[in-house]
């Protein structure tokens, strides 16, 4: 997105944080902009404040909501894996 956003007549934002990012969306759709945001699960849940207000105020925005493994409540068995085999002695998530 970085990458080709700019390409496309687009501006890319890096915010610090999904509470930052939804108020920079915010922000932009109260000025006439179009812009859009993303996360993965927990994240957007941080942003439901803002988004309440925009829905409040009928502000556009698009909220992609993305999902993924790994840590973070994307895959726990293996990310959890370590501290079993640390902690227990044992492996998860092998199949057998």
């Amino acid at each position: 997105m970085a990458t080709h956003l700019p390409a496309l007549g687009g501006h890319f934002i890096m915010a610090e944080n999904e509470v930052a990012g939804s108020n920079m969306v915010y922000g932009a759709g109260l000025g006439g902009g179009r812009a859009m945001t993303s996360s993965s699960s927990t994240g957007i849940s941080l942003m439901q404040e803002v988004f309440s207000l925009m829905s409040s105020m009928e502000v556009p925005c698009v909220v992609v909501n993305m999902a993924r493994g790994g840590p973070g409540l994307g895959n726990l068995g293996p990310s959890q894996g370590d501290y079993f085999q640390a902690t227990r002695g044992v492996v998860t998530g092998a199949t057998g």
